[in-house]
């Protein structure tokens, strides 16, 4: 693996999303291991072309469940069926989750309609934590 600066993996991650298409499922950078890690999912068996073009590139390829997709589809439904005063969400790509956080104002019927939202998303798409603020 190659160490990347920051600014090279950010440039290396937007060429690897359009090389790898629908199989590009986010990136990010480790500032420790100094690597651009990508996600990807619907890798063959065998590894395909485009994955070992990415690790020739200086990525590491990491296989997870949750396709980009997938995820923009999770957080659709959240804006439609849980925007909640006290709370946000964003993907996180080191999880491939989305993170959903609420501060302490949202209780009752609304900590209800925002854990039932999240569960119809399914296993593996959104984890909840709640803010001390």
């Amino acid at each position: 693996m190659k160490t990347l600066k920051a600014g090279d993996a950010s440039d290396l991650a937007a060429q690897l999303q359009e090389l790898l298409g629908d199989a590009f499922a986010g990136s990010y950078y480790d500032s420790g291991q100094q690597q651009l890690v990508v996600n990807v999912v619907n890798v063959s068996g065998d590894k395909n072309n485009v994955v070992v073009q990415a690790e020739k590139a200086g990525a590491k390829v990491r296989e997870v469940e949750n396709s980009a997709a997938e995820l923009e589809a999770a957080a659709k439904t959240l804006k439609t069926k849980a925007t909640i005063a006290g709370t946000a969400w964003a993907v996180d790509p080191r999880t491939n989750q989305i993170l959903v956080t609420a501060d302490s104002t949202v209780t009752g019927a609304k900590w209800d309609q925002l854990e039932s939202t999240v569960q119809s998303l399914g296993s593996g798409m959104a984890t909840v934590k709640k803010s001390t603020g």
